[in-house]
């Protein structure tokens, strides 16, 4: 934390210190009550609740000795080191934002049944049929591979524009980044989810932080995103605002690892559930079960859970459903060293072009999915993806319009 912090440390603040650990605590540790965990002992509670901290030491103990044998960079110990003219930037950044636009309104006018659509145009109780309809059917909304490649640009071109900006201790007019900013909100906005644009935001204010290294900017700033979050689910739901608090901090404290602890409470280990995520199921014709979706009776009323896709679980809970109390006690080591071999990469890459690689670390590192499967780490093809595409893409968008990066040494002064 403070100047020069680096994404690994919003990682842990987001995926551990926000999501997870004050629900676990309150539930495990202090006896609190919510009906998301009804039907479960307080033994079983409690057992949850070592096995949590249990994980989170090994991913803590495998993060540090990374760190102090690696000695990880940030961006201070290099942003002297490169050079990029502004025009360069300049063109680079509109080159980004007018794809992103592109594909943005791409999907607005070629899909009118998209859930944020359908709230404009017919109201909040069709905006709500078609966000379940969406998240049920996803495939049919999106274009293979192309689709995934595409959200993360649009998220990508601001977080270049600004880290650039910052990089070379230039300004960038109100209203690119407004626009810039607009794009990615209106795609996360999308299927009417709150929480990427929650997750997104807290990215953003944290790489402002870094350059700053403002402790005190970034608390107010954090506080500020509570009556933008208030008033997304106004205008997306027509509840009254003290039921909207209560809702928020509901969610956001003890909805995120309800499904782990009803999977150890409900599901026995089985074979069924170890081929869910593996690469090319669907050429070996294995089927895709899964634990945080059979739990989903267990936790909601008929008419509540037909229309929901998943519940929200912590990787435990998948690793119990595969593999048991093995899976509980190896997961972890799998997941921390996955983490810190992933982060390290990312160190490398900001060491040959910190203009292009250090923007894309702050999206993909703090958004590693530590809180939903341990597939997600086991088969790391999200992971794999999400780089590879971004990046090819990327270094590909430098090559045609000559986004050059120049090491200092490499320049010769002389006339």
């Amino acid at each position: 934390m403070g100047f020069g912090a680096h994404p690994l440390g919003l990682f842990v603040f987001l995926q551990i210190c926000l999501f997870s650990l004050p629900g676990v605590l309150l539930i495990s540790f202090f006896n609190f009550e919510s009906w998301r965990y009804n039907n479960i002992n307080q033994d079983l509670k409690l057992e949850a609740g070592l096995w949590y901290l249990y994980s989170i030491i090994v991913i803590f103990y495998i993060l540090s000795i990374m760190v102090m044998v690696t000695k990880l960079k940030t961006f201070n110990d290099l942003k002297n080191q490169f050079l990029v003219s502004e025009s360069d930037f300049a063109k680079m950044s509109n080159v980004l934002i007018v794809l992103s636009f592109f594909y943005v309104l791409f999907l607005f006018i070629l899909n009118k049944s998209l859930p944020i659509a359908v709230l404009m145009r017919d109201g909040l109780v069709s905006g709500y049929l078609a966000r379940v309809e969406y998240q049920n059917n996803m495939e049919s909304f999106r274009i293979p591979y192309c689709s995934d490649l595409m959200d993360q640009v649009v998220q990508y071109q601001f977080l270049f524009i600004i880290v650039g900006a910052k990089l070379l201790n230039i300004k960038v007019s109100k209203s690119k980044l407004f626009f810039s900013f607009l794009l990615v909100f209106l795609l996360l906005a999308i299927d009417l989810q709150k929480s990427p644009i929650l997750i997104y935001s807290l990215l953003v204010i944290y790489v402002f932080h870094s350059f700053s290294g403002n402790f005190r900017k970034l608390f107010l700033l954090s506080l500020m995103l509570i009556p933008f979050v208030v008033l997304i689910y106004l205008v997306t739901t027509d509840i009254p605002i003290d039921y909207i608090l209560r809702s928020i901090s509901d969610r956001l404290f003890l909805g995120q690892n309800q499904g782990f602890y009803h999977i150890l409470n409900s599901i026995s280990p089985m074979d069924k559930y170890i081929w869910q995520g593996f690469p090319f199921s669907s050429f070996f014709n294995l089927e895709q079960y899964r634990a945080d979706v059979d739990i989903l009776p267990k936790i909601y009323d008929k008419s509540e859970y037909m229309s929901m896709v998943n519940a929200n679980s912590f990787f435990l809970g998948q690793a119990w459903s595969m593999y048991g109390y093995l899976g509980l006690l190896i997961s972890p080591w799998i997941v921390g060293f996955l983490i810190s071999l992933y982060v390290k990469f990312f160190d490398i890459l900001i060491s040959k072009n910190i203009y292009i690689f250090l923007p894309m670390s702050f999206l993909l590192i703090p958004t590693l999915k530590i809180n939903q499967s341990f597939t997600y780490f086991l088969f790391p093809k999200h992971m794999i993806f999400n780089f590879l595409f971004l990046s090819t893409f990327t270094i590909l968008l430098c090559f045609i319009f000559k986004f050059k990066v120049v090491k200092f040494e490499n320049i010769n002064f002389k006339r």
